[in-house]
């Protein structure tokens, strides 16, 4: 019997088998919703983990390295924060409740690892001009910090609100997408999102900004410049004993 017959006898983890396995559910993973593909990540099953995470990766990854770009201006920086969150996520998937989408939890740990490595950032620089013997920092408003703030005031809208605006706006998906995502009929998802964007628009009027000026989806450039972000994120991910090292109970 030669090479390849003896591999398709065998059925066990590692055979031809099993990653044909794996290869055939693949492609309804992207169909899976949040938590779904969460408890695919804890299944222990490190093939179907490194799948499962790396799908939420790139549904997630665009809004998510554009929320950590928005408040740290250094690109290398961004991606150290984008990488943090995943693995923020990685650590804490066995305790999380998810009950719709992960993604406006994902924006808020974002937000908050990109905050605090920015304000490292800027103490370190502190320390360089103290001892340089200046103590200002020149740091002039930027499209960042404009985009940092409709993120603010995105947070701040009603979950509903804000899932739509997050999932249509953000994540560029259709309406009827939205609404096969969250499991909500599509005039839920378009009545939502109209007036989420409606108390968006207004709140940034209000505070001087072009409403939606940073609510775009995501660029081809961006996704392909994200590619090698993501695989370096995931590998990190499953190196950190995640994914099939974790057994702990299933998301609900």
């Amino acid at each position: 019997m030669g090479l390849g017959g003896s591999l398709l006898m065998k059925d066990g983890p590692g055979s031809l088998l099993h990653h044909i396995g794996i290869l055939f559910n693949s492609g309804t993973l992207g169909e899976q919703s949040d938590r779904q593909l969460l408890d695919q990540f804890a299944s222990g099953d490190r093939g179907m983990s490194e799948l499962a995470f790396t799908v939420l990766v790139k549904r997630h990854g665009p809004m998510v390295f554009r929320a950590c770009r928005a408040i740290v201006r250094d690109p290398t920086a961004a991606e150290d924060a984008f990488q943090a969150t995943f693995l923020i996520l990685a650590r804490k998937s066995p305790r999380l409740w998810v009950r719709d989408s992960i993604a406006p939890w994902l924006l808020s740990v974002a937000r908050r690892v990109a905050s605090d490595r920015r304000v490292a950032d800027a103490r370190r620089l502190l320390r360089e001009h103290r001892a340089a013997g200046s103590e200002r920092i020149d740091d002039p408003p930027s499209d960042d910090d404009r985009d940092a703030i409709v993120r603010e005031e995105l947070a701040r809208l009603p979950d509903g609100y804000r899932m739509a605006v997050i999932l249509c706006d953000l994540e560029g998906m259709t309406q009827e997408q939205a609404a096969r995502h969250l499991g909500w009929p599509a005039g839920t998802v378009r009545s939502r999102l109209a007036r989420g964007r409606e108390r968006l628009r207004d709140r940034l009027t209000r505070r001087g900004i072009a409403p939606m000026v940073a609510l775009t989806a995501p660029s081809p450039t961006m996704e392909t410049f994200l590619e090698s972000l993501i695989t370096a994120t995931v590998r990190a991910a499953l190196r950190s004993g995640s994914g099939p090292a974790i057994t702990g109970p299933a998301i609900v």
